[in-house]
């Protein structure tokens, strides 16, 4: 889950590197992340559901914040909590793997 999350802004950073876009804001909706680039007005955004866990942590810790902006504290917060998450998940199919 968390690769498919990873993959999705690395896309956006991409593109910001690119030049493709100026920059991109994403936000923490009902069923998953939403990533909008900016301006808004060129239309290229992209969703991604994410597990109940993950989801429910992340709309907890940016309760109060309506788009985490790329190149932002919050940005570098969020890609902190997705990795720490993977390290969570990791681990725990790790136990599960060695206990069949």
């Amino acid at each position: 889950m968390v690769e498919k999350v990873h993959a999705l802004l690395q896309e956006f950073e991409e593109k910001q590197t690119e030049g493709t876009i100026e920059s991109f804001v994403t936000k923490v909706t009902a069923t998953g992340l939403l990533v909008e680039a900016l301006p808004a007005d060129t239309g290229i955004s992209n969703a991604i559901d994410l597990s109940e866990g993950l989801r429910q942590t992340l709309q907890i810790f940016f309760s109060d914040i309506a788009g985490i902006a790329f190149n932002t504290y919050d940005y570098t917060t969020l890609k902190s909590l997705l990795n720490a998450h993977g390290t969570l998940e990791r681990m725990a199919q790790k136990a599960d793997d060695l206990k069949s």
